[in-house]
């Protein structure tokens, strides 16, 4: 067995074990896209990557093997920063079909890991764990879920009061314009919904010019 220290807590865990195993038998949770379980980890998201004491580069947790006295961080300024821009740069090539996504309600590790680097990019019919069949656009009621990241005038489900609108649109607004034409929804109608939230800005003109093409 082989001792280490993860976030001021020790364990001894298998010789064979990666740092990502021993902190979940810590009940320590690292974020992780690209891992999976019974399959040799791929070391190439680079979400789950860590601090190793007198290792001076960030390791992924998923691959790097622990070793007898190894003290490992697993929060820091540095690592939330790498983090971050990791995802940043992987949300920026990523094909959004969210509304079509088998995983959209909440149980996307993408759309988590958005919420918890507060992220910009993905819209709230991602959050919305509301089936498919009770859909406002399916039910022919209008919602700019597709295009906002919230501020749809709906009633929240998680807190029961109307959406504030507190993470203004998408920066991809194309793909939700994409869904209010499947839809059949009048162009004036979403034009007049989405000006209350952001009339006048650059989104709003690109709103425009993509709904009117």
């Amino acid at each position: 067995m082989t001792r280490v220290t993860i976030d001021g807590k020790q364990i001894d865990v298998p010789e064979n074990s990666t740092i990502l195993e021993a902190a979940e038998k810590l009940g320590i949770k690292i974020p992780t896209l690209c891992y999976l379980r019974n399959i040799s980890p791929g070391s190439v998201c680079r979400i789950c990557v860590v601090e190793v004491e007198k290792v001076a580069r960030l390791v992924p947790s998923c691959s790097y093997p622990v070793s007898e006295g190894m003290v490992v961080k697993t929060k820091s300024q540095r690592i939330e920063n790498a983090r971050r821009m990791v995802f940043e740069l992987i949300l920026a090539n990523h094909a959004q079909k969210c509304q079509s996504c088998n995983l959209k309600g909440g149980q996307c590790e993408f759309l988590k890991l958005s919420k918890e680097f507060w992220v910009e990019g993905l819209p709230v019919c991602n959050e919305c764990k509301l089936s498919p069949e009770a859909c406002y656009l399916n039910r022919g009621i209008l919602c700019l879920g597709p295009i906002t990241q919230l501020g749809c005038d709906a009633i929240c489900i998680t807190h029961g009061y109307s959406c504030q609108g507190c993470r203004g649109p998408i920066k991809h607004i194309e793909e939700g314009v994409k869904v209010f034409k499947r839809y059949g929804f009048e162009i004036e109608d979403v034009l007049w919904a989405a000006r209350k939230y952001f009339g006048g800005s650059r989104y709003f003109d690109e709103l425009e010019r993509s709904l009117t093409k």
